[in-house]
């Protein structure tokens, strides 16, 4: 949302909080969509696990968030944390595939607790959240899969808050959010 209309040239939008809020939105109904037999398969047990990984995120949002966003917002930056993150999920990836003893196995609390707060680095723009969970999870040791199906299955509650704090940030439904009347 910065680094697109900055290389094209394009004048920054004016109001990028309706269109922030859809895209979370968005986002999360297709995520829930695409892993639906997984959602529905999840004990109590996972479910907490799951919701009690937005939590770091959540915090940091509501509190870091209009400073991150003043501080790092601008293209540089914002480039800079993209190709840093992409970096760093490559250079674990690679190290994980070279070897790593643990490298098939699926995460448990502590993978999900140190990936929860890594979730918190995706604040800053550049940085993906599902890169900065990838990463832990697989400098952790965790399989790719298994990674990659619980990291989406953290982005679910993350994801939902942000389009819900976005938009009431913003005093306004998100234009995919049809209105009753």
């Amino acid at each position: 949302m910065t680094l697109l209309p900055w290389l094209a040239g394009w004048p920054a939008p004016e109001d990028r909080t309706r269109f922030t809020a859809g895209l979370h939105l968005g986002s999360t109904i297709g995520v829930a969509v695409a892993l639906r037999d997984d959602v529905r398969t999840l004990n109590p047990a996972e479910v907490r696990r799951v919701a009690l990984s937005a939590a770091p995120a959540a915090v940091a949002g509501l509190l870091l968030h209009d400073a991150v966003e003043r501080r790092l917002g601008r293209p540089g930056p914002t480039a800079a944390l993209l190709a840093l993150s992409a970096g760093a999920l490559w250079l674990v990836d690679r190290q994980a595939q070279s070897g790593h003893p643990r490298g098939d196995r699926a995460p448990d609390d502590r993978d999900v607790q140190v990936a929860s707060l890594a979730q918190v680095a995706a604040l800053a723009p550049g940085v993906s959240r599902t890169s900065a969970t990838l990463t832990a999870f697989r400098s952790r040791g965790v399989g790719r899969e298994q990674a990659l199906r619980t990291s989406l299955l953290m982005s679910l509650p993350v994801t939902f808050g942000a389009a819900a704090l976005t938009a009431v940030r913003g005093r306004r439904l998100p234009p995919v959010v049809p209105t009753v009347v």
